[in-house]
């Protein structure tokens, strides 16, 4: 597991390293760490573990679940084995995840007597039970290396900082569809670096047009010339932005559509593939605003 069986990075605490007295994101404990760490773990803890942890609706290829596929047949024909030595295999893969798990905690901006440091929540401060966050993306302005923000699909919505990552605090608190929110990608007007657009993992698209301090809902009707439904509401979509301020492009749902960033009506412009293909990507030709490129989840691509 890539994000999360890896020392994943979160902003949902900082920690204030006393040695350097400079404060930086620090990772949690993998999820299956109390596991690997027991003596004698097997198989079976782990996978049982890592399926606890995982996000059972990411089924595609590639995917979490398909990992954790893949690592359970590449063990389970392998586990009673012993190699060239005669050590288990298993063992000794477990014996060496445990010791790269150490070396990433110890060798840490905070490490030094384990972790020395004051930690404080840095939000969302409207969830009230703290949601772990695993970052997907971010955003750097390009005139400004102080202004970053960042976000979670797990729940923890969009963080910011203005003075180079030393700080962050959570900006979407107060959006209107509630604090918990899966952040699928940030784009941010190249012209105006306040206007501000989050494609969500389940809420359409909101907005901000205040560097974060008020939000709005963008829901884009999926019948071309009809209001948005409440389905249309519970969509997951990406959004994107021409370098010249000009369009909008967002993947919502399986569709793809644009709109001009001064007008509020979106045109489908779903290239004609098979309907159970999901578009998952898209990148523009420097230079070229008109020509870009999609991929979806059996690598298509026009």
């Amino acid at each position: 597991m890539k994000h999360k069986y890896l020392i994943s990075l979160t902003i949902a605490f900082v920690c204030t390293c006393q040695f350097t007295n400079a404060q930086v994101s620090m990772a949690p404990l993998l999820p299956h760490y109390d596991i690997i760490s027991q003596p004698g773990a097997n198989l079976g803890q782990m996978l049982d573990t890592m399926y606890a942890h995982a996000n059972m609706s990411d089924s595609t290829e590639g995917g979490e679940i398909d990992q954790i596929a893949s690592f359970r047949r590449i063990w389970q024909e392998r586990v009673g084995a012993n190699d060239f030595s005669g050590t288990n295999m298993f063992q000794q893969y477990y014996l060496a995840l445990q010791k790269a798990i150490q070396e990433k905690i110890t060798s840490g901006p905070c490490s030094g007597g384990g972790f020395n440091g004051a930690w404080e929540q840095a939000g969302p401060d409207s969830v009230m039970a703290q949601v772990a966050g695993y970052v997907n993306t971010i955003w750097a302005d390009a005139n400004d290396s102080n202004y970053m923000l960042t976000g979670s699909t797990y729940g923890s919505g969009v963080f910011k900082t203005t003075d180079g990552g030393k700080h962050w605090n959570n900006i979407t608190d107060n959006a209107p569809i509630g604090g918990i929110i899966g952040v699928n990608n940030i784009t941010v007007n190249p012209m105006n670096n306040h206007e501000i657009y989050v494609g969500t993992g389940g809420a359409g698209i909101i907005k901000s047009f205040d560097g974060g301090s008020t939000w709005v809902q963008e829901v884009i009707p999926t019948t071309t010339g009809t209001t948005p439904t409440a389905a249309d509401s519970t969509v997951s979509a990406k959004v994107f932005i021409t370098e010249d301020s000009a369009r909008l492009y967002a993947i919502y749902g399986k569709k793809l559509y644009t709109r001009s960033i001064t007008s509020s009506l979106w045109a489908d412009i779903t290239p004609p593939i098979d309907s159970l293909i999901d578009i998952l990507n898209m990148a523009f030709v420097p230079y070229h605003l008109s020509h870009f490129f999609i991929c979806g989840q059996s690598g298509y691509s026009a």
